[in-house]
């Protein structure tokens, strides 16, 4: 009886281990199966790196240590995956629980994905970096979802006569005022003066400054958040409410001075919104909102748009052309020969010269910098619904990112079949349209690449440095106005 009265006793004991083991048997199953939903899922057919598709961070590890080991870049590693994978298209693992990011280094498919495959569009990367900026800005919209309606506010910023006859003297005036420090004593040390920088200026700074700690964060939404609540953040974004209310207040008053008549003068993109939403207002009958979130978003755009990317394009201009004595003489005297008027008088070709006159090896030293420099080193787009792209399913809010200075572009492409190709991608060759450049030469600073029969020729090669197609970079023209004023003017 003892003994049976024994095992009665010791039964809960049991029953407890025995439940113990049921529950840390379910949670490791559930664990595992968390595990193995987490783990990277990727598209069939598309090269990538095995041992990163066996973790929960995928080629993070692997970004960081190629950073850390060879003081590369994301991009840098992108490149040695596509050499180590021998492919136009990989795929890599960079947001847990998301869709893996294709990489295309390919122009030729590149550029029809850029301008003639529809079920493409921006993908939201860049929005992400900036939403936090100007949430009301166009380049968050898709194409066909209300894009072209805003765009039509700041879609004559871009064109000859604001940017030749407003924007262009400014950014002479500029280019100028710097080029005085080169004709200053070179054993004299350059003071720069002391003191706190303006509070407008200094705001727009910190604010730009903000995307650089959002860009390569696995969720930028979040740290987005973090980043807007802090004391400094909040009170540069303060600031910038109030200059740029400050400035659209000023353009009013100018507007409703200077009447609906011929004496309205646009001296700034500020007034020329003001006068656009007034337009738009009398076509649509209803009451201007010049102080808009739309307005004050789109104003704040080209106040940081372009901030770093056209000074970093500007001095990789520099090093080129210092780098390659033979280039820069080259350039010097062809523009001695275009701007005769200057060079008689001994002085900077003015802005109305460098504006009007072609010249066509100039065109093409702008062309290779933009090539070259790589400033913006990728342009993606977003499947719009289930498609293919060389061959490969892949499913609806796929992102595709394509390398500007990859191969087919910086270095010899890769051989692909062409019955991989899209039907577009395809038509191109048969209509003689396919570009490519000498893969011996392909590495270097050749602006003559870019001259054909004696003339620039845009279309000469592969480039694709601020984007193709309808969703290219707004700033485009404005870009290469900087650069031919900067260039005319430093040489």
């Amino acid at each position: 009886m003892s003994h049976v009265f024994g095992q009665e006793e010791n039964s809960p004991e049991l029953s407890t281990i025995l439940a113990f083991v049921g529950v840390a048997s379910i949670a490791i199953f559930l664990l595992r199966s968390l595990y193995r939903f987490a783990l990277p899922k990727p598209f069939p057919g598309i090269p990538y790196n095995e041992e990163s598709a066996h973790r929960l961070l995928g080629d993070v590890p692997d970004v960081i240590s190629h950073i850390k080991n060879t003081d590369g870049t994301f991009i840098t590693y992108l490149k040695e995956s596509m050499i180590k994978l021998n492919a136009p298209l990989i795929q890599v693992f960079i947001r847990p629980l998301s869709t893996p990011l294709l990489i295309l280094a390919d122009f030729r498919e590149a550029h029809d994905l850029l301008i003639t495959r529809k079920e493409f569009d921006r993908s939201p990367s860049l929005s992400d970096l900036v939403k936090g900026l100007v949430h009301e800005h166009h380049i968050h919209l898709p194409t066909e979802g209300g894009w072209r309606g805003q765009r039509r506010l700041v879609q004559d910023l871009t064109g000859p006569s604001f940017l030749h006859n407003v924007a262009g003297p400014v950014i002479y005036q500029r280019v100028e005022l710097m080029i005085d420090l080169c004709y200053t004593d070179l054993n004299t040390p350059i003071e720069f003066p002391e003191g706190k920088l303006d509070e407008i200026i200094q705001a727009t700074v910190d604010l730009t400054e903000t995307v650089g700690e959002i860009q390569g964060k696995p969720i930028p939404a979040l740290t987005r958040t973090l980043v807007s609540l802090r004391p400094g953040v909040r009170r540069a974004t303060k600031i910038k409410e109030e200059y740029v209310t400050k400035e659209l207040r000023g353009a009013v008053k100018r507007l409703h001075e200077a009447g609906t008549g011929e004496d309205v003068v646009i001296k700034s993109a500020v007034d020329h919104l003001v006068m656009k939403e007034r337009s738009f207002a009398e076509k649509e009958q209803r009451k201007p909102d010049y102080f808009s979130r739309i307005m004050i978003d789109e104003i704040f755009g080209f106040v940081f748009a372009g901030y770093e990317t056209t000074s970093t394009t500007v001095s990789w201009a520099l090093k080129f052309l210092a780098d390659e004595p033979s280039i820069q003489t080259k350039l010097r005297t062809e523009m001695l020969d275009a701007y005769t008027e200057a060079k008689a008088e001994g002085r900077n070709p003015n802005i109305q010269e460098i504006t009007s006159k072609h010249v066509p090896f100039l065109s093409a030293t702008m062309e290779e910098v933009l090539r070259c420099s790589g400033t913006a080193p990728v342009v993606d787009r977003q499947a719009l619904v289930d498609t293919k792209i060389l061959g490969h399913k892949i499913s609806k809010g796929t992102i595709i990112t394509c390398l500007v200075t990859g191969p087919s572009m910086m270095s010899p492409g890769f051989e692909i079949d062409e019955k991989a190709r899209s039907p577009t991608s395809q038509q191109t060759i048969k209509e003689g349209r396919d570009r490519a450049w000498d893969p011996e030469d392909v590495t270097l600073f050749r602006p003559d690449r870019w001259m054909v029969n004696g003339d620039f020729d845009p279309t000469a090669g592969p480039q694709m440095a601020l984007g193709l197609g309808t969703r290219a970079c707004y700033g485009k023209r404005l870009v290469y106005v900087e650069m031919r004023i900067f260039i005319a003017v430093e040489l």
